[in-house]
């Protein structure tokens, strides 16, 4: 039949109605589950209109679940390991709970489900996580209509609805009042507290440089022996923390490589930090943090020779990794030198950080049972609530205070 002569036809099943056309010979389903003859009948024209623009989209190929979709979709997108990482914790954890057993013709006029399930998540967790959790079903959901699985995408964000004050507030998370920052003494303070609770010089001079270069901590472990010339650091690679333990070596956030110009004591600093550190290892080999060292493939990518980084991290820390990690680094060091207090483990409450007298900062009692009882002396907090990426926006804070222009 030609498909100028399409019509519709409207069939009773059970209590609602279905509305069928003849097209290319065969009938096809227009929709279903109508309260009346004459709904149904309304949207078979509508759609009968939609085959003869060329934008008709058969319902039947929106009959899978999300989940289902996601499970097809996520393999084919072109990622890094690590954003890849991320999208697989997005989805698992907030979309496919929610949305994962729902069709896709189900979802696609799901407006306002998805804006409330956007707002449920802001209460949880941080705005950055739910505007990101609703980014990626909005990629699933897109790639979906350019598949012609379902007609439009609901997850799409709205333009120009609800307060502009609540909309500058998602758009810019952060608030400036909630970023904890310190002062240049406040860093030196730190800094001389991490060097003595590791009993070593690195993390002193690691945390001076934070300051004082705004790098990310991924950045500044990642800075290898060749980054460092007499008045410059450059910043080509980062150290990335995966779930499965491994550290690889990745590009810069947003791929910023960059130089950073280096005051005259900090650059002193450093090449005290590069001459304090053993010969490097020879010949070169792959560091054994890179998991997956059978695949070369993955070795080329993410693997980085071992030995040729500033700070490596303490020996026998870090369940035998060569670098500082994240979150060891941050409960074991930063915080206890930022306010004075060892972190709960197991059994143990948080308690001040145990010290012998010794000058004015007194000496850490560290590695020998009863020490809080053997405590003489205790640390003051310095800035309480202020975390290893705190230094980068103290950097920030410092600079617009000394009128220094964001560009430089």
């Amino acid at each position: 039949m030609d498909r100028r002569h399409m019509r519709p036809y409207v069939e009773k099943r059970g209590t609602t109605y279905r509305v069928r056309a003849r097209k290319d010979g065969k009938l096809i389903t227009l929709g279903t589950g109508f309260a009346s003859k004459e709904e149904a009948e309304a949207h078979g024209w509508e759609q009968i209109n939609k085959i003869h623009r060329g934008t008709w989209i058969d319902p039947r190929n929106g009959e899978i679940t999300l989940t289902e979709w996601a499970n097809a979709w996520l393999p084919a997108q072109d990622l890094v390991i690590t954003t890849r990482q991320q999208y697989e914790y997005l989805l698992t954890n907030f979309v496919l709970p929610s949305f994962g057993e729902r069709t896709l013709n189900s979802l696609a006029y799901a407006d306002f489900e998805i804006n409330e399930w956007e707002a449920r998540i802001r209460t949880a967790y941080s705005t950055s996580t739910a505007r990101q959790a609703r980014g990626r079903l909005e990629n699933l959901l897109h790639d979906a209509v350019t598949r012609q699985l379902i007609p439009r995408n609901p997850a799409v964000r709205p333009r120009g609805r609800g307060s502009i004050e609540a909309r500058r507030v998602h758009q810019n998370p952060t608030k400036t009042e909630e970023e904890k920052w310190t002062t240049p003494l406040g860093a030196l303070l730190i800094a001389e507290r991490a060097s003595l609770l590791t009993r070593r010089p690195d993390e002193f001079v690691l945390t001076v440089t934070v300051f004082y270069t705004g790098l990310r901590f991924g950045e500044v472990i990642g800075l290898q022996r060749d980054s460092l010339t007499l008045s410059q650091l450059r910043v080509d690679w980062q150290l990335y923390e995966l779930d499965n333990g491994s550290i690889i070596r990745k590009l810069p956030k947003d791929g910023l490589r960059r130089t950073v110009d280096l005051p005259p004591f900090l650059s002193a600093l450093l090449h005290h930090q590069l001459r304090s550190l053993p010969p490097q290892p020879q010949p070169e080999r792959t560091c054994p943090c890179v998991k997956f060292l059978g695949d070369p493939d993955y070795v080329a990518q993410y693997g980085h020779p071992a030995g040729v980084h500033l700070f490596p991290g303490r020996p026998g820390r870090g369940a035998g990794s060569p670098h500082h990690r994240r979150n060891g680094f941050a409960q074991w060091i930063f915080k206890p030198a930022v306010e004075g207090q060892i972190p709960r483990k197991g059994r143990t409450p948080q308690h001040p950080v145990p010290l012998k007298r010794a000058g004015i900062t007194g000496i850490p009692i560290v590695g020998t049972r009863n020490a809080a009882e053997r405590s003489e002396m205790s640390w003051l907090p310095i800035a309480p609530g202020l975390t290893p990426h705190g230094l980068r926006h103290s950097h920030k804070t410092l600079m617009e205070e000394a009128r220094i222009h964001r560009a430089l």
